[in-house]
């Protein structure tokens, strides 16, 4: 227990504490901060043979950030939760590359080794997620809103119910435990795209440049080409009544 605790004081990098920060880095790890970066109320931990970097005048804000793998960030990113009293997670157990001039405030999972790329001048708002077990790719200037989906992976396997049973009642009280990647397929949006709010963009689909895509709209294992709006039908239905 003490030698946890030694170690665990020698990977803190001190200077974020007067930030309110706790940025760890573990041995063998690899950081690179370049200069005017800001790291406010957040906490980062960089695991042993990973690699993180963030590029000049970068901030990150109301961020807890777990690196297992490569992670990199371009210049003048913003990192942060626009709400105030909670933090955005961002688990990267994989590999993510984040150009320039993005702001990001959605939650991100990479798993099982997956890939997630974003280009520059790209906005995710908040309560968006972003999961990838394989690969996601999206571009830069892209316009994404509140509450999106964008996920190249079931999340969970199916078992059936003999095998689920047994793994809710091992590892109780998580539930959902599972050591299996589940089925994937790679997602990529194009550059210049407009996402709508709680829109769910899911594994297989690949959306060209200049596309919109309407509020609520599901999308799975779909070609939408360039300069194409893609909404769901909605259907309305009227009835009498004798109030």
């Amino acid at each position: 227990m003490i030698q946890k605790i030694i170690f665990y004081i020698l990977d803190i990098k001190y200077k974020y504490l007067l930030y309110g920060s706790i940025v760890r880095v573990q041995k063998g790890a690899y950081l690179q901060i370049s200069n005017r970066v800001k790291i406010i109320n957040s906490n980062i931990v960089v695991v042993r043979n990973s690699k993180l970097s963030i590029g000049d005048s970068s901030s990150f804000k109301n961020v807890n950030m777990v690196v297992e793998g490569e992670a990199e960030f371009g210049e003048s990113n913003i990192i942060e939760n626009g709400y105030v009293n909670s933090k955005i997670d961002i688990g990267i157990n994989g590999k993510i590359k984040v150009g320039s001039y993005n702001r990001l405030r959605c939650k991100i999972m990479v798993r099982f080794g997956g890939s997630l790329t974003i280009g520059s001048y790209t906005n995710i708002n908040e309560e968006s997620e972003v999961r990838t077990d394989e690969l996601v790719c999206i571009g830069s200037f892209n316009q994404i809103s509140y509450k999106c989906m964008i996920w190249d992976t079931n999340t969970h396997s199916i078992y059936q119910y003999e095998k689920r049973r047994s793994l809710a009642i091992d590892n109780y009280p998580m539930f959902g435990f599972e050591y299996e990647k589940p089925k994937t397929s790679p997602v990529n949006i194009g550059d210049d795209c407009w996402i709508g709010r709680e829109a769910a963009i899911l594994k297989g689909t690949n959306i060209g440049n200049r596309c919109i895509i309407g509020f609520r709209t599901v999308l799975t294992s779909i070609l939408i080409p360039d300069n194409f709006t893609v909404i769901n039908e909605i259907k309305t239905k009227q009835i009498p009544n004798s109030i």
